[in-house]
């Protein structure tokens, strides 16, 4: 049985590398501060029978040689994770996700709230992570603004899955940094790790167990 194969898939600064580093449960080592490309060639990494791959960030200046090798990767997913921030979608980000579409290859959207949090005041923490991803009124606008720009390709993307999440939240929880089940639970992963468990699952794959 092969591994399932998982591609993460935005433009620079989305999270696109924080999000590979909670699937992998890494050392955040390859997480980017400030505004610079963190990706710039074809990456992969396995963990317990899921490939993750991390691909250059798409839509960059001067960055079709980036936008080539992330495509070319997306042509071998057995899933591909886009991932939005919640600020104003992008035309350029759009253009990808029609030529994804193309490929016919299953999509789950994410958006990645942007937002900053410390860890250290655990309350608060929380209390602004929950005011920010419950407010589904605006979060659900970003997504119907961003899937509008479905009928300049043609397409039809109301059946796109799109789940809102903070990355860094989910990070920051995990059992290899704070091991914070509650601020882990706050980001709103879980339902982007159930969705991903499910569609494992849907295909017949398998995830192998620790040892």
């Amino acid at each position: 049985m092969k591994d399932f194969s998982v591609v993460l898939y935005g433009r620079t600064m989305t999270g696109k590398s924080t999000l590979m580093e909670i699937l992998t449960h890494g050392n955040g080592k390859s997480i980017g501060h400030g505004a610079q490309r963190t990706t710039l060639d074809v990456r992969s990494y396995y963990w317990e029978g899921l490939k993750i791959t991390d691909v250059p960030g798409i839509g960059s200046f001067d960055g079709r040689e980036d936008d080539r090798l992330a495509f070319e990767a997306a042509k071998s997913a057995d899933l591909v994770l886009f991932l939005i921030s919640d600020d104003a979608p992008q035309a350029e980000e759009a253009k990808h996700l029609a030529d994804l579409r193309q490929l016919g290859k299953p999509v789950l959207g994410i958006v990645n709230v942007k937002m900053a949090i410390n860890p250290a005041q655990k309350k608060l923490a929380l209390r602004n992570l929950q005011k920010r991803l419950s407010d589904t009124e605006r979060l659900g606008e970003v997504c119907k603004q961003f899937k509008a720009y479905a009928k300049r390709y043609g397409q039809d993307w109301s059946q796109i899955p799109f789940v809102y999440t903070h990355l860094n939240a989910a990070f920051m929880g995990q059992p290899e940094r704070n091991n914070d089940k509650e601020l882990y639970a706050a980001s709103g992963f879980p339902v982007v790790e159930q969705y991903i468990l499910d569609k494992v699952r849907r295909d017949g794959c398998f995830i192998r167990s620790k040892t």
